[in-house]
């Protein structure tokens, strides 16, 4: 079709495309995806100039969009059908059964749309996915083909493939086929235009920093100027706090997902500290400044260091700390300004979990006990102030299980049950409208977890089992729901781990393999797919450490050690890139202390000898650098220090 034929044939039509689907997550979750996805694209200017393609492809029809307020549905999807150029289906198992979607497909073809329906599959087979009009509309296309499906834009995992990756290309795809454009085409021009804002990123953050440092160095220089400069210095200072406040929060946010986005993140991060600390030397009393204040340093310690972080954060521990510990005078400030305000209190409250969070993870668990204690204060008052309100009895119950956390690993027991048991009790109690929290199961599977960890470690063996298998129902269907969620699928992982643990520990060896296998393969997928994602490495270390003990234990030696060395390998890259990191050094010492006694059981003493000085070597530095080892890790370093002399 010619460029102006095609105008003609897009000018025809209100809508571009129409959007069917089941209206059913995660089917209304995706539907709602593409709608925003097909809006929103601005064609490439070249593809613009050579195909004569729009700018953009025009409004693209939901029903649940469009029809919000309408009294007669079936007349307005009737004649949106007819005033679509295309029809897209969302497809899956769910969609099948949708008798309405059926129907507007066959409505659909009836006006002479046959090949004009795309489709996105986002679960299940095409068999199985696409609905019965669909299929038929492939075997009537040729007698000689059992399945003819219309183009599909597929977005279910794949192995090695990033779940934004899959999205690009599908969304790539249709948009081919609804600009009558060469997929390849579209994808090379569009990659051309990543490359080209990529570039212009890191330029424009290099352009922003020195922008931004002259603007506020004149904000504040005027502000000492005479009354009557009052008024101009105030409006250029709201200048800056807007532009910056735009850059850390919309420009990281649009950049973090981008590959190779890295650098320019780290340059996003040092500039609005830059930024942030010219405001806080500002002497003000302004609330609206202050709370943004706060929330802009608690959302650069999330990304540079804390390990419990969304954003995938950068491994600097300490300067998450030094950020986090900022925010919590800043929130100390504003409560003490209004001590009656819920909202300041919780924010104080977040601070103090949020220190105690990079504690925990840098080994001082006494500091961080009592930081969670001082955040539990604030939301017990909270919660008992109004019993109803969700959100501060979900807080209340996260701060218990953290609590429970740290006394489990100081080793008491009987304290860390009593806080879980607490937490625990909320999620019973049945709290109005806790359940509309996307992450309420999870949160009580992981309780169910923290739960067992107490019974094992009490030699309830049973009862754990029953405690980790509860969880890991919870996980299974979160994670079936949204198979692209890399935290469900985490949680679906480790409670496979914890449940290996158990069966081990019960002398079901058989077991204990399989389920530490499946949390293996978790492991594997997750980390290919995000191999910067150090809390993914991490777990796959873990994991194969978990199945060399496994092999040990049935005489599969070599096995054993095919495992061991994969997990070392990892440990060891973790640990060199943040050496103040203490899970990752003991993790690399517990890879090599397995190895040393693998090789002294087959005989390999060179090898052996190998290990026993490598693990020597990493506990003296724990040990230098003021890490707890432990008696048995104590002992062990006294016998080394004979062998191979103290070190240095």
């Amino acid at each position: 079709m010619s460029g102006t034929s095609e105008q003609s044939d897009r000018d025809a039509y209100r809508y571009a495309a129409m959007i069917s689907y089941r209206h059913v997550n995660p089917d209304r979750r995706w539907a709602k995806w593409l709608h925003r996805a097909l809006e929103a694209y601005r064609v490439p200017t070249h593809l613009c100039e050579t195909h004569r393609c729009p700018r953009r492809i025009g409004r693209v029809f939901r029903d649940e969009e469009e029809l919000a307020a309408s009294s007669d549905l079936s007349a307005n999807i009737d004649e949106a059908l007819r005033q679509s150029r295309f029809l897209i289906i969302v497809c899956s198992p769910r969609v099948v059964q949708s008798r309405w979607v059926d129907e507007e497909i066959r409505r659909f073809r009836v006006l002479g749309g046959n090949d004009r329906i795309l489709a996105l599959l986002i679960e299940g087979e095409p068999n199985e996915a696409f609905p019965p009009a669909i299929r038929e509309l492939g075997r009537n296309s040729s007698p000689t083909s059992a399945t003819i499906e219309p183009l599909a834009a597929d977005v279910r995992p794949v192995s090695g493939e990033r779940s934004t990756y899959l999205r690009q290309m599908a969304k790539l795809r249709i948009l081919a086929a609804i600009l009558v454009v060469n997929f390849d085409d579209l994808r090379l021009r569009e990659r051309e235009r990543q490359h080209r804002r990529l570039a212009w990123a890191t330029a424009a953050a290099t352009l922003l920093l020195a922008v931004m440092t002259a603007l506020a160095g004149i904000a504040l220089w005027q502000r000492q100027i005479a009354v009557r400069e009052r008024q101009r210095t105030e409006a250029r200072f709201q200048e800056v706090r807007e532009l910056a406040n735009r850059f850390l929060f919309a420009f990281h946010d649009s950049i973090a997902a981008l590959p190779g986005s890295s650098p320019a993140r780290k340059l996003c991060t040092e500039t609005a500290e830059k930024y942030l600390q010219v405001l806080a030397n500002e002497n003000t009393d302004d609330l609206q400044l202050l709370h943004e204040l706060w929330a802009s340093y608690v959302k650069l310690g999330d990304i540079v260091g804390n390990p419990y972080s969304e954003f995938g954060n950068m491994g600097d521990v300490r300067l998450a700390l030094r950020h986090f510990q900022t925010s919590l005078r800043i929130a100390q400030r504003l409560v003490s300004q209004n001590p009656g305000n819920a909202i300041l209190q919780r924010d104080m409250s977040i601070s103090y979990g949020k220190i105690g969070d990079v504690l925990r993870a840098h080994g001082d668990l006494s500091g961080s006990l009592q930081s969670y204690r001082a955040g539990l204060e604030i939301s017990q008052r909270l919660a008992s102030q109004d019993p109803n309100n969700a959100k501060w009895q979900q807080d209340l119950s996260v701060t218990y299980d953290k609590i429970g956390d740290v006394l489990m690993a100081q080793g008491d027991l009987s304290g860390a049950w009593q806080s879980y048991r607490a937490g625990f009790e909320i999620f019973q109690r049945g709290v109005p409208g806790l359940d509309q929290f996307a992450d309420w199961q999870r949160n009580m599977s992981i309780t169910y977890d923290r739960i067992g960890d107490v019974l094992m470690a009490q030699g309830n063996l049973s009862g754990s089992l029953q405690s980790y298998r509860a969880g890991l129902e919870i996980c299974q269907r979160l994670a079936s729901q949204d198979p692209n969620n890399t935290d469900w699928q985490r949680n679906l992982s480790i409670s496979y781990d914890k449940i290996g643990d158990v069966l081990k520990a019960q002398g079901d060896l058989s077991g204990s393999f399989q389920s530490y296998r499946a949390g293996l393969e978790i492991c594997q997928r997750l980390a290919s797919q995000d191999p910067n994602n150090a809390d993914c490495q991490r777990d796959l270390s873990v994991s194969y450490g978990q199945i060399g003990d496994v092999l040990m234990s049935q005489g599969n030696l070599s096995g054993a050690l095919q495992a061991y060395n994969a997990g070392l390998e990892i440990a060891q890259r973790l640990a060199s890139q943040d050496p103040s990191n203490i899970g990752w050094q003991r993790d690399m010492a517990a890879s090599w202390y397995k190895l040393w006694k693998l090789h002294e059981q087959l005989g390999n003493m060179p090898e052996s000898q190998e290990a026993a000085k490598a693990y020597h070597q990493v506990l003296s530095t724990m040990k230098k650098s003021g890490i707890h080892l432990g008696s048995d890790a104590n002992d062990v370093l006294v016998e080394l220090d004979k062998m191979f002399g103290e070190e240095q």
